[in-house]
């Protein structure tokens, strides 16, 4: 876990990591669902892929630092 995955989980008590097929959701509504995390060269987490779309499924990837809140009992991410 880096300084920035660090910062989030100290923010939300949950790292990003374990968010893979978590809802997402912004203050405009709900964004999709956690698809997967990319990585930088150190390993760390740098961007969340969220899938939205049912049939044709569209990918869009949010900075780590854009996340504000997990929210584990509701298996929710909420990012600006």
């Amino acid at each position: 876990m880096d300084d920035r995955d660090a910062a989030v989980a100290t923010r939300t008590g949950v790292s990003v990591e374990a968010c893979v097929g978590w809802s997402v959701s912004s203050p405009d509504g709900r964004l999709g669902v956690v698809d997967g995390l990319l990585l930088d060269p150190d390993g760390g987490v740098e961007w969340v892929d969220v899938r939205s779309g049912l049939f044709h499924a569209r990918h869009e990837l949010v900075e780590l630092e854009d996340v504000l809140l997990v929210v584990p009992e509701r298996r929710l991410l909420v990012v600006r």
